[in-house]
């Protein structure tokens, strides 16, 4: 359009200056419009600035698809990572430049498990079970999220979720028990209120240092939790069973959050481990 306005203006300017030149009296002419090399270069910088009106719309209109292109990206990242974390923690990755590959570092996991899960199925149509998973699921997932906690993977009628990784808040075992209470309490709030049936969960908590990275080949990646960290917070998390609890931490864990009474368990040796963890109970 601009290209196509400085045409028209330079034909234009350049008709009426002939008109001008040709049909009025000589004397009336003043010199610049009576001038033929001004009259072709007013003409050809009217034309001139048409074409260059016309690029910069051009690369404006570039930059404008652009930035949208960006900001349609973010969204969508921001929306698929957000259905694992927090969107303060999406935004501080984005901020950040994104996850590093291969970090080591000090992570709290968290396993929860939904006791007496085999028995309840049993008799049950899959769409029954389901709605009863994602009853319980939800409430743990927005604990977790609101405790800055990313759910790494689903385990049937269980989760594994870490707190410190890929984004640490310095808190994290503080985080990550103050996440476990909240979805004791709403778990047994659901139940009182008949939203969902009886039900008793089994959460196991440790705090200690591991790989965070991305697993997998270039067709699929997950983010992923490597370390003896995780394996020993499974085997905490089982320990419920043992000992008619809902909820077991690590005393590394249990050191590291303040104003919380617990009941130590004492030493106990972990299924293929050798050192004791000591244990406590909160619940």
């Amino acid at each position: 359009m601009s290209a196509a306005t400085g045409f028209v203006a330079c034909v234009e300017y350049f008709i009426v200056s002939f008109y001008i030149i040709h049909h009025l009296p000589q004397n009336e002419v003043t010199p610049i419009i009576e001038s033929k090399v001004l009259l072709v270069g007013r003409t050809l910088l009217l034309l001139v600035c048409g074409l260059a009106a016309g690029f910069v719309a051009l690369e404006i209109r570039r930059r404008i698809n652009a930035t949208f292109t960006v900001m349609n990206e973010r969204s969508k990242i921001r929306q698929v990572l957000g259905q694992q974390v927090s969107h303060a923690v999406v935004d501080r990755i984005m901020n950040e430049g994104g996850i590093n590959q291969n970090d080591r570092r000090m992570v709290c996991v968290m396993f929860l498990d939904i006791r007496n899960f085999t028995p309840f199925v049993a008799g049950k149509e899959p769409e029954e079970v389901m709605e009863y998973q994602n009853k319980i699921f939800s409430i743990a997932i927005e604990a977790v999220s609101k405790y800055n906690g990313i759910i790494n993977q689903f385990l049937g009628d269980g989760f594994m979720a870490t707190f410190g990784a890929p984004i640490s808040y310095g808190n994290d075992s503080r985080n990550a028990v103050d996440a476990a209470l909240e979805i004791l309490s709403g778990v047994q709030k659901a139940c009182d209120e008949k939203i969902i049936p009886a039900t008793r969960l089994g959460i196991g908590i440790h705090y200690g240092e591991a790989i965070t990275g991305n697993v997998g080949t270039e067709l699929r990646k997950q983010y992923s939790i490597v370390g003896n960290v995780v394996i020993q917070a499974s085997r905490i998390e089982q320990l419920n069973k043992e000992f008619q609890s809902q909820l077991l931490i690590s005393r590394e864990v249990f050191e590291q959050v303040q104003h919380i009474n617990g009941e130590s368990l004492g030493n106990v040796v972990l299924k293929g481990e050798s050192a004791p963890l000591e244990i406590i109970r909160l619940m």
